[in-house]
């Protein structure tokens, strides 16, 4: 069972009290791992988990969202003792957490995508932090990538207009393009803290109130799903954290790995209709349109200042990228009726 040592209660108001606080769970956590083509990653993150599962009472379940490169039968033949959960059609990633959710026998939750891998003693600190601190309903950890480079992994809530102008051309150097944002990501090396929100890359989160909650909202096929959930977290007077001592590393993203143009641009397609979805549910039709409209403006006026300042090579990039994205923006908004409806799935 997951011990209590390392672990410092840490201040936060005390939650309404609700439906859910009874006690349904027969283990001590479940990790939801939900994969598609992910067997480049998934093979080290599963036996970096094998002998902590054996040992510490935790149940490990992966979801395989119809993957096509041997992710499901690496997982059966190399990891039997973790549970296998076949999905013949992609249902996106919010969905297939659902799906392993419903198998979980843990008190908590820890909510993992393939390519992040974390030692056992980092997700032990982060479960025993959780048990002596009830006024928490969902804590994140501290992401770095293989360069050792901190990965954004607490937030604040984005806005309509933040999103409009977030916009990161290649002809700005990366201070001035942060500066354009007005919802920046916090900083990773801040003390632990309140925040918004935290990536679900590495999350642990009650899974009575998970299932109090409903799950994730299956509308998002992929991005912003963490969001929304943190936001309804906040709603029901639970805290969402941000541990910078508990880090896991972000080994990579497959399914929109660099140099892949066409899983850049679909990626960037599914975010832009999730972003919308996520406007139109919390702040209504006037924060969709803002968010898609006000964005489209400001793609254009950048894509032109681009062309304005000059031939060189980086002004020419800036301005085709801008173009494209104003495409995507305008794409978005009919997929989704304006952020009303999600999309058939599976997103293509």
């Amino acid at each position: 069972m997951i011990g209590l040592h390392d672990a410092e209660p840490i201040a936060s108001p005390e939650p309404r009290p609700s439906p859910h606080e009874h006690v349904l769970a027969r283990r001590a956590l479940s990790i939801l791992i939900v994969a598609h083509d992910s067997a480049e990653h998934i093979d080290a993150q599963l036996a970096m988990l094998a002998m902590a599962a054996r040992y510490r009472d935790w149940q490990v379940i992966v979801v395989d969202n119809a993957s096509s490169d041997g992710t499901a039968e690496l997982v059966e033949s190399r990891h039997p003792w973790a549970l296998l959960i076949r999905s013949p059609v992609n249902i996106g990633y919010a969905a297939a957490c659902n799906l392993a959710a419903r198998e979980a026998l843990g008190a908590l939750l820890l909510l993992a995508h393939p390519d992040t891998h974390a030692q056992p003693a980092m997700i032990a600190r982060a479960a025993a932090r959780m048990l002596v601190n009830p006024g928490v309903g969902i804590a994140g950890g501290r992401l770095v990538d293989a360069e050792g480079q901190d990965v954004p992994a607490s937030h604040r809530f984005p806005s309509a207009l933040g999103d409009a102008f977030a916009w990161r051309g290649p002809v700005w150097p990366g201070a001035a393009a942060r500066r354009v944002s007005l919802d920046p990501d916090l900083q990773p090396r801040e003390p632990a803290r309140r925040v918004d929100w935290v990536s679900d890359a590495f999350a642990i989160m009650r899974h009575d109130l998970f299932r109090f909650l409903g799950g994730f909202d299956p509308r998002f096929f992929m991005y912003c799903e963490d969001i929304d959930l943190c936001r309804r977290v906040a709603m029901e007077g639970f805290s969402v954290m941000y541990w910078p001592d508990v880090r896991a590393l972000r080994a990579g993203r497959p399914g929109a790995a660099r140099g892949d143009s066409a899983a850049e641009a679909r990626h960037a397609r599914w975010q832009m209709r999730s972003r919308l979805l996520y406007h139109h549910k919390h702040q209504g039709s006037t924060g969709a349109w803002i968010a898609s409209r006000v964005e489209s403006a400001w793609l254009t006026l950048a894509g032109w200042g681009c062309r304005c300042g000059g031939a060189l090579p980086a002004a020419d990039a800036g301005h085709r990228d801008a173009l494209t994205r104003r495409a995507q923006v305008e794409d978005a908004w009919r997929a989704t009726d304006g952020g009303r409806a999600s999309p058939p799935g599976p997103w293509r």
